[in-house]
């Protein structure tokens, strides 16, 4: 049995490990020799763990009860919309959070410096430790609240995903394909969001073709997979532009599907703020949270919740 840290050790001895087995490792050939692996591997390094496999639908239901129950730690295994909702349940909570990264591009897993291979994540999380983290959370026009663990994204590319899911349902193209063909066919006709940004910092009328805002400190000098430099640092970055044409977001996608820096497009405002606020007339806006697409009311609040969640990171992470 895999050495355990002295944290997770104690941690997993009233736990329990949910995974989401329709998760994109789990898809494409050989999949049911790779859950086979996974679910023994996990058996083995947290013994006194229960490992639950409910449906998608009812993850939700299944992490409320065993935090009911008085579980110290969860194991969640899936892609980073399951882990969003993980985040949900246990954000504020004593109940630590320990992820698996079995997405297509798994997000947060590569924020915490965790191994993308599994099996390989299984071991980096025995030997772990225990981290307090902190929370984007969006607030809606309707006064839904929602963390999120990673960022939100408005214009370009909600559109690109929403093409992407399109490709997947329509002709079967896997996600890190689709959003590649769907990303250059957004810029064409990019979509223009036009309303009020205001933040303490600054306000100003608002018309460009994306916004992102991001939990923590991001390095903008990596476009394609944004790294954050912190997950504790108590700001939230917000990335926009003014109006530019489609030459200059071809520049940007490019820029993105061959890794270069952001900072090769001048027009970018890098704003970083606690809290930040989007106004606009249109009844709804299309919202990338942790990589789900969703429909939303405005005007979208942004803020920042320092030190509101438990991880278990790897030692990499220190």
């Amino acid at each position: 049995m895999p050495r355990l840290s002295s944290v997770v050790s104690e941690l997993s001895r009233n736990a329990v490990i949910v995974v989401n087995t329709k998760s994109g490792f789990f898809e494409g050939m050989n999949s049911e020799n790779r859950k086979t692996a996974l679910l023994q591997k996990l058996a083995i390094t947290f013994p006194k763990a229960k490992i639950l496999k409910p449906a998608p639908e009812d993850i939700g239901e299944t992490i409320t009860r065993a935090v009911d129950q008085g579980v110290k730690l969860v194991i969640v295994g899936g892609g980073d919309g399951t882990l969003n909702a993980a985040a949900n349940l246990l954000a504020e909570s004593e109940t630590a959070l320990a992820i698996l990264p079995l997405g297509t591009f798994n997000y947060f897993a590569r924020d915490l410096k965790l191994p993308l291979d599994p099996a390989m994540a299984v071991d980096a999380l025995a030997d772990g430790f225990a981290l307090r983290m902190d929370l984007g959370q969006i607030e809606t026009g309707d006064s839904e609240k929602r963390f999120f663990l990673h960022n939100a994204s408005l214009g370009v590319h909600s559109l690109a995903v929403e093409k992407r899911d399109e490709y997947k349902r329509n002709l079967g193209i896997n996600k890190a394909v689709g959003i590649s063909w769907a990303l250059l066919e957004t810029i064409w006709k990019p979509p223009r969001l036009e309303g009020r940004l205001e933040s303490r910092e600054r306000a100003e009328f608002l018309r460009s073709p994306f916004v992102f805002i991001g939990n923590n400190t991001y390095d903008t000098n990596s476009l394609a997979f944004l790294d954050r430099k912190s997950l504790t640092d108590g700001r939230l970055t917000v990335l926009y532009s003014p109006p530019i044409p489609s030459r200059s977001l071809l520049k940007l996608a490019i820029l993105t599907l061959v890794k270069r820096s952001f900072r090769e497009i001048p027009e970018l405002i890098d704003l970083h703020t606690e809290e930040v606020t989007i106004r606009t007339r249109k009844k709804h806006l299309k919202l990338i949270l942790d990589g789900e697409l969703m429909k939303i009311p405005p005007p979208l609040t942004f803020r920042i919740f320092p030190q509101s969640l438990t991880i278990i990171a790897p030692k990499e992470a220190a």
